[in-house]
């Protein structure tokens, strides 16, 4: 992979900072035309993701804001790969758990620490206490660090009908479903389907993207610490300036900071050659206006444990389907 795979991309996310997926919708035409490459190459490259192994997978996600809940991240720090492993599979046991990252990031003192972020849904406050219980059984004391809330990409659906919630529980079962099977699935025409499917994507309802194998990446992976919303926007604008091709990842998380107030974090990957090329980069960006720290971030591996979501769009389904339709009345 090199740089032109990053800007492919970026090109392809639904917002350009990051974190609300890619619009599937989008053609090999619009996305060479964004990024001075053609239509062939473009393909070709998507097609290599794949066969590569760059991209593991492919799928949708719906919005936590859907059901009415947040979602928070924590680190765990781990003594190495193996109890990274273990952790995963016993993480089966949290209900509420969505996804864990394993890897390693950066320590104060220049040394690598082992770890798995754990994402987790911020939904009732005793509920979050009892898996907060349950995360510290698993895990060594003092080696959990508090939650830290997510602010979750934007969501304009307020109310989802029942084709909507179908539709949902369709696309995460077979994400490759086209439309036209699609609509022979749910029992509906398929111009109702894209309608629908439209609405849920541009809305931010539904979110599409890939798996994707991060040690591949051409470049290094930073943690950027800003100073609050303000921050944030400066080191947009720097990397905008200064990086031709560059990934925003993560969703912006806030957290309180002790000299700044609230801080927000941007994950980043930037293409460096050799390691001296990314001891410059990473130098020049702490010196940024509206920077904190910086944090060397490898993203590893991970796994995603979709039982929470899924239930909840099971009751969703089912609500709607016990719902009395529209009175239809007979001619006598």
């Amino acid at each position: 992979m090199d740089g032109l795979d990053l800007e492919i991309l970026r090109r392809m996310s639904l917002r350009p900072e990051g974190g609300a997926g890619i619009d599937p919708r989008i053609s090999a035409r619009q996305i060479s035309a964004k990024v001075g490459l053609s239509p062939a190459t473009v393909k070709a490259r998507l097609r290599r993701w794949t066969q590569e192994g760059f991209a593991l997978s492919w799928g949708y996600e719906p919005n936590v804001r859907l059901f009415g809940v947040g979602t928070l991240v924590q680190r765990v720090a781990l003594p190495g790969p193996q109890s990274m492993t273990q952790l995963l599979g016993e993480l089966d046991d949290v209900e509420g758990v969505i996804a864990a990252r394993t890897g390693f990031h950066e320590g104060t003192d220049g040394d690598y620490i082992y770890g798995v972020s754990i994402l987790t849904v911020r939904d009732h406050p005793a509920a979050v206490t009892r898996r907060q219980r349950l995360l510290r059984r698993l895990v060594p004391e003092g080696h959990l660090e508090d939650p830290i809330p997510m602010e979750e990409p934007p969501c304009t659906m307020a109310h989802p009908t029942a084709v909507d919630w179908r539709i949902i529980q369709a696309l995460l079962e077979r994400p490759d479903l086209r439309p036209q099977a699609l609509a022979g699935q749910l029992t509906i025409s398929r111009k109702t389907v894209m309608r629908h499917y439209n609405r849920l994507l541009d809305s931010g309802a539904l979110l599409y993207g890939p798996i994707l194998d991060r040690s591949r990446f051409p470049g290094i992976t930073l943690a950027i610490v800003c100073k609050g919303p303000q921050g944030r926007d400066e080191v947009f604008h720097h990397l905008e300036s200064r990086f031709r091709y560059y990934v925003p990842w993560a969703r912006w998380m806030l957290f309180p900071d002790i000299l700044y107030g609230d801080a927000n974090v941007i994950r980043v990957t930037v293409p460096v050659r050799t390691p001296a090329e990314a001891d410059i980069i990473t130098g020049e960006i702490r010196s940024w206006n509206g920077v904190i720290r910086t944090l060397r971030v490898q993203l590893t591996g991970g796994r995603e444990y979709p039982q929470w979501m899924r239930q909840r769009i099971d009751e969703k389904v089912a609500e709607a389907a016990a719902r009395p339709g529209p009175r239809r009345h007979h001619p006598a």
